[in-house]
C-alpha cells in the first residue's frame, strides 16, 4: 500500500513536469534571438569544438579573452550544458530548445517535489509550484538560449533545497555534501543563485523541518557560507578582468 501512494506521489509530480514542459512546447519551432544568441552560441567555436583544450578552458581559464567568448561570466554548468547540446545536436537549434523545455519542466516538478518534503501538504505544494510553472516571467528563460543559466540555475537550487531537506531531517555528512554540490552548480550556472543560501535560512527561520534539531539546520546553513564565498572567488575575477 505504502509503495502504491509512493508511486501515485511520483505521478503527480512527473504530471506537473510534463505540464510545465507543455506550455513551452510551441518553443521547439523557435531559431535564434538576434541578442547574443548568434555570438554566445551560433558562432562560438569553443563552444562547438568538444576537447579536453575547450573543457580545461570552460572551468578552469579566467583570462579577459576567453571570458569574454563566454558572455564575461565563469559560468561552467551553463558552457557544459551548451557544449553537449552542440555534441548531440549540432546547430539542430530546435533540439536545444528542447533542452531548454525539459530543463523547464524537471525544474517545476523538483519544485513541487522539495515544497512537498518542507510544507508536508502535498496539495499546496503542488499548487505553488503550479502557479511558478505557469508565470509569464519564464518565458524568457525558456525561449531565450542564452538564458539557459536560469533554468540551470532553477533547477540546481530546488535540488538544493530538496537535498537540505533530507539533511535537516536525518542529518549525516554526506547528504550536506549533496546540499553543497547541488548549491554550486547552481552558482556556476547563475551567479545570482549565491542569494539561495539566504532563502535556505529563511526555511530554517519560517518553516522549519518538524522534529528535525535547529540546530543542525542552522549548522548547515552556516557551513554553506564558505563555499558560497569560495565560489563567489572565480565569479569575481571574471568580472572584475572585464569590468563587469
Amino acid at each position: 500500500m505504502k509503495g502504491l501512494l509512493q508511486r501515485h506521489s511520483a505521478l503527480l509530480y512527473v504530471g506537473l513536469a510534463a505540464l510545465a514542459a507543455l506550455l513551452y512546447v510551441q518553443t521547439l519551432g523557435y531559431g535564434l534571438v538576434a541578442l547574443d544568441d548568434p555570438w554566445l552560441l551560433r558562432d562560438n567555436s569553443l563552444l562547438q569544438e568538444p576537447s579536453w583544450q575547450s573543457l580545461a578552458a570552460l572551468c578552469c581559464d579566467l583570462s579577459a579573452a576567453t571570458r569574454y567568448r563566454l558572455g564575461a561570466e565563469f559560468l561552467p554548468v551553463r558552457d557544459l550544458s551548451v557544449m553537449l547540446d552542440f555534441a548531440l545536436f549540432g546547430h539542430r537549434w530546435g533540439a536545444h530548445h528542447g533542452t531548454n523545455v525539459l530543463l523547464y519542466g524537471l525544474a517545476c516538478g523538483l519544485l513541487a517535489l522539495a515544497l512537498a518534503r518542507w510544507l508536508r501538504r502535498r496539495d499546496l505544494a503542488l499548487a505553488i509550484a503550479a502557479l511558478w510553472a505557469a508565470h509569464p516571467l519564464h518565458v524568457e528563460s525558456v525561449a531565450w538560449l542564452s538564458e539557459r543559466k536560469g533554468l540551470l540555475a532553477a533547477l540546481f537550487a530546488f535540488a538544493c533545497l530538496a537535498a537540505f531537506q533530507r539533511f535537516c531531517e536525518r542529518g549525516g555528512l554526506g547528504r550536506w555534501l549533496l546540499t553543497a554540490l547541488a548549491l554550486l552548480a547552481a552558482i556556476f550556472s547563475k551567479g545570482l543563485a549565491l542569494a539561495f543560501v539566504g532563502v535556505l535560512a529563511l526555511f530554517v527561520w519560517l518553516l522549519p523541518v518538524p522534529g528535525a534539531p535547529r540546530r543542525r539546520a542552522w549548522l548547515g546553513v552556516a557551513a554553506l557560507v564558505p563555499v558560497c564565498a569560495g565560489a563567489f572567488v572565480p565569479l569575481w575575477i571574471a568580472g572584475n578582468r572585464l569590468a563587469m
